[in-house]
């Protein structure tokens, strides 16, 4: 962990929990090679799930004691929910990618859902492991690899 980092998990989980994320780019990939209605079909119900799994920890205790026993040690601080009600990441990107699929244009949701996780993952390892200068409520390493693998992944792209 560096000064600017207030991460809560040490970098080794963080590897692991962005190699999960690094699952995520799935969705942009089998997105590419199904049908809007195909994809929608798979994501809704995902995300469905996913957020009932998710809520159901404040709903039963002995789910949550279970949820944490097995996902606890990847989940930042914030995701703990122990003040108020919150998401998992994996939550959120099930969540977005749903809206996404809904709201735009095939061509436009491959490459930003894909640049968005790629650009994550740049950003968290770089910055947890090089951040040294604080930008915003992160680091300015960080946020400088985000924008330039993004960058990497638009040429790709176009």
């Amino acid at each position: 962990m560096t000064v600017i980092d207030k991460g809560t998990i040490n970098y080794k989980t963080e590897l692991l929990r962005k190699s999960i994320h690094l699952c995520s780019l799935s969705i942009p990939i089998v997105y590419y090679f199904i049908p809007k209605e195909l994809a929608l079909k798979i994501l809704i119900p995902l995300s469905i799930v996913s957020l009932i799994l998710d809520l159901s920890r404040y709903i039963s205790p002995a789910y949550n004691r279970i949820f944490h026993s097995i996902f606890g040690f990847m989940l930042r601080e914030h995701e703990m929910g122990d003040k108020k009600i919150t998401l998992s990441g994996a939550t959120y990107v099930l969540l977005a990618a749903t809206i996404v699929v809904i709201l735009f244009s095939k061509i436009f949701v491959i490459p930003a859902v894909a640049i968005l996780i790629i650009g994550d993952i740049s950003a968290a390892l770089i910055g947890r492991r090089y951040g040294r200068h604080k930008f915003l409520a992160k680091s300015l390493e960080g946020t400088t690899a985000f924008f330039y693998y993004s960058k990497y992944c638009n040429f790709i792209f176009s």
